[in-house]
């Protein structure tokens, strides 16, 4: 998988699109907290109430299957 043009253009689309996001991603925060370093608790609150959201979104799915009988 080739990449056209040059790294330096590349780093720079990356760099901007990273610069864009106004926070860390969940997971972004999940690895820090991993690391040990200091998290807002307000921050790893929300990234469990995400998973949960993921699992919740997953039963229903999972629930509805059962319903249908397929």
């Amino acid at each position: 998988m080739r990449r056209r043009g040059s790294f330096r253009g590349y780093l720079r689309g990356r760099v901007a699109s990273i610069r864009a996001r106004p926070e860390p991603t969940w997971h972004e925060k999940k690895r820090a907290y991993l690391a040990g370093e200091e998290v807002h608790r307000a921050q790893m609150a929300e990234y469990y109430r995400h998973q949960d959201e993921l699992a919740m979104r997953i039963g229903r799915a999972a629930l509805e299957v059962m319903a249908n009988g397929r």
